[in-house]
């Protein structure tokens, strides 16, 4: 159960360059839906973040989705 979680986590932060922000959860029928900030995002964590949902689909029965607000930078 753990690691499904940990393989989410994993995702967001793919690069490893802690972009993304978690902001909250929200579940909703079949679906968890991530709510975060993200100082910036490639299609790279948005791809992993959908291969490394497959667990958590099968331990929660709850597909993942993810909303994220893209901050830009300030001038």
């Amino acid at each position: 159960m753990n690691s499904s979680i940990l393989r989410i986590a994993d995702a967001l932060d793919r690069m490893h360059m802690s972009r993304i922000k978690v902001a909250g959860c929200t579940v909703s029928g079949d679906s968890v839906i991530i709510k975060c900030r993200a100082s910036g995002i490639s299609m790279y964590e948005i791809t992993a973040l959908e291969k490394k949902s497959d667990l958590f689909k099968k331990v929660f029965n709850k597909n993942v989705r993810q909303v994220c607000l893209i901050e830009q930078k300030k001038k």
